[in-house]
């Protein structure tokens, strides 16, 4: 969602996932922190289908299982949600496309989320039909609720008096706005990606603000057949 937390942090995540071509896919993702212990906080194991229409290509649709496993060593850690369902379109027109996503995180409470991407890919050198490097800028509006503090009044003689208590409330709206800047290197089977993201993060909370933060993102990954 774009909060800044307030620490200069990495983090690392690798990724190993089987893709079929019948659409079905699955996967293991874990994810380490630079400043959290332990560093090792998590593994998210994933199933779904994925999969286009032969007669409109520009479409795609697809849905998957989460399943989350914490690592924590704190004794008293109760994790609200334990796993997810997700379901998602692309609408793609060479250059430009367009995703859809929402998600339901299911545990303790049910946690929704939805998001918007905008993209393109933009071919900056082609070495062959499979082999270039592509400029892919995506600008994304993430969807959520958190939790809002609001004053309560007194109300006398049609006059507001100083506000007497304050009370909570679950809030659904625009959290962030996200833009994504990243150069692509596609070789054979190799992909590299180097980005900058900028995040302008917006509080559903009245009487908080966060401020714009931004970071630099590297990825490495190899596809190969089985």
């Amino acid at each position: 969602a774009g909060r800044e937390i307030g620490d200069q942090m990495y983090n690392m995540s690798g990724q190993l996932y089987y893709f079929h071509s019948t659409g079905l896919f699955a996967g293991v993702t874990g994810a380490w922190y630079g400043q959290l212990d332990p560093a090792y906080r998590i593994t998210v194991f994933n199933l779904g289908y994925s999969q286009g229409l032969k007669k409109k290509k520009f479409f795609r649709y697809r849905a998957s299982f989460d399943y989350l496993m914490y690592h924590n060593t704190e004794p008293d850690f109760d994790p609200t949600y334990t796993s997810g369902l997700n379901f998602g379109t692309t609408f793609k027109v060479k250059p430009f496309g367009a995703r859809l996503d929402a998600s339901f995180l299911l545990g303790k409470e049910v946690g929704t989320n939805f998001s918007a991407d905008l993209f393109s890919q933009i071919t900056l050198v082609k070495l062959n039909k499979y082999n270039k490097i592509r400029f892919e800028p995506e600008l994304s509006f993430y969807f959520g609720s958190e939790t809002a503090e609001y004053e309560r009044n007194n109300m006398l003689d049609d006059v507001v008096s100083e506000p007497v208590d304050t009370y909570y409330q679950d809030v659904f709206g625009l959290m962030n706005i996200q833009l994504d800047l990243p150069i692509l290197l596609t070789f054979k089977g190799l992909d590299m990606e180097f980005s900058w993201t900028h995040h302008f993060p917006h509080s559903l909370d009245p009487g908080l603000a966060y401020p714009r933060n931004s970071f630099f993102n590297l990825s490495i990954g190899y596809i190969f057949n089985l």
